[in-house]
């Protein structure tokens, strides 16, 4: 076979396999609702040597539910440990050092959950899922 100066976009050659109609029809239909046709998501599942992660839009926005569940969860408890920590520092219950350490923890966590919204919200309107 004679090589051409670029021959890593030159395909040429075919890989067949036979599959069943069910696993075909489950080829297109995950290859679609990546925004490929069937040889782009085979050759990218085949050769992407495990570093690739393919999702589908539905399971994408089914984790990031999941995730935002667990996130508003976890608001709810800071919130009802935000209360109790100043309940008990407006009695004078609490050492003032601890309640300032609980605000940088408190000021930093917001600070993740920003960058957390940010990806997330990149990652919605790039791909438009």
């Amino acid at each position: 076979m004679k090589e051409t100066k670029d021959s890593s976009n030159n395909r040429s050659l075919m890989v067949k396999f036979r599959v069943t109609a069910d696993e075909k029809k489950l080829l297109t239909e995950v290859a679609e609702s990546l925004g490929m046709d069937v040889s782009q998501y085979i050759r990218a599942r085949a050769l992407a040597g495990g570093e690739t992660l393919m999702i589908t839009a539905r399971d994408f926005r089914l984790s990031t539910d999941k995730i935002g569940e667990q996130i508003g969860k976890i608001g709810s408890n800071v919130n009802q440990f935000a209360r109790y920590a100043n309940t008990l520092y407006n009695s004078n219950q609490v050492d003032p050092y601890v309640i300032g350490q609980f605000r940088q923890e408190l000021a930093a966590y917001k600070d993740e959950i920003e960058k957390l919204k940010a990806v997330f919200t990149a990652l919605l309107k790039s791909k438009k899922l």
